[in-house]
């Protein structure tokens, strides 16, 4: 079990490298992501510092806001009236009255128009200036949450990871517990052996005490036999003695028995 468990270990480790394997690629896909987001809101950036300068150059009167094809049409305009008047008045046509009065009028409605020209374009880039920051702020909005996504995502998939691991750790060490329990019977287990085998040894032993007192009994007997002991022993020996002699007599008739057959020619 124990072994089981130290070979799901490597994984856990793995897992946790894949952990951070994986908050690394969220990570670079948030860099990508801001990247991106960078290099579609550059271009835009620029054109809102653009119409920044503008806007602020007219308000100090150090930028002229005003159509450049209308200045074109009036300086064309202008040439062509100070071409009538000198047709008309002679070459001294702007010292008269009437060529006074003509030019006065026609510079006076040139500044109008072209005031008029330069205050609408500032009303126009004022217009795209707040609309583009406003599509700035959006975009900087959706960058965010979709970067905290990403980041969430890639935070919760590592905590998930880093519980595997944690529980496959939880689980390595009630196994190894485990096996230390079974390690901890082996010495009980010796000792009940040990104790079986002490009983067989004692029964063995006792086993032997009748044997050891016959033994022990026929010693005595031989040694120092009693009256009735001896009288046994001695009827024991003639009984021997009987025995032999009845053996010795009949060996004696077979060889009768068998010389009686050779004689009649058996």
């Amino acid at each position: 079990m124990a072994t089981g468990a130290m070979s799901q270990l490597p994984g856990a480790v793995n897992a946790t490298g894949g952990a951070f394997d994986l908050g690394n690629l969220y990570g670079q896909q948030g860099a990508g992501t801001l990247g991106a987001y960078g290099a579609a809101l550059g271009p835009m950036s620029q054109q809102m510092q653009g119409l920044s300068n503008q806007i602020l150059g007219y308000q100090a009167g150090t930028t002229d806001l005003a159509d450049p094809m209308l200045k074109q049409n009036y300086q064309v305009q202008g040439q062509q009236l100070h071409d009538q008047l000198r047709a008309q008045l002679g070459p001294d046509y702007a010292n008269s009255s009437a060529g006074a009065q003509a030019l006065a009028l026609f510079n006076q409605t040139q500044q109008n128009a072209l005031a008029e020209s330069a205050y609408n374009t500032y009303q126009g880039y004022l217009g795209l200036y707040q609309q583009g920051m406003g599509q700035l702020g959006q975009a900087a909005g959706t960058q965010a949450n979709t970067y905290g996504a990403l980041s969430g995502q890639g935070y919760n998939q590592a905590l998930g990871l880093r519980g595997g691991q944690l529980a496959g750790a939880g689980e390595m060490l009630q196994n190894t517990g485990t096996q230390m329990g079974l390690y901890g019977m082996v010495p009980t287990q010796m000792a009940n052996f040990g104790t079986g085998m002490a009983g067989l040894s004692s029964g063995a032993v006792s086993a032997q005490g009748p044997y050891q007192q016959d033994r022990a009994l026929q010693a005595q007997m031989s040694t120092y036999p009693t009256q009735t002991q001896f009288m046994g022993q001695m009827m024991g020996q003639s009984g021997n003695r009987w025995a032999s002699i009845g053996s010795s007599m009949m060996g004696g008739a077979g060889g009768i028995s068998s010389a009686g057959g050779h004689a009649g020619g058996g």
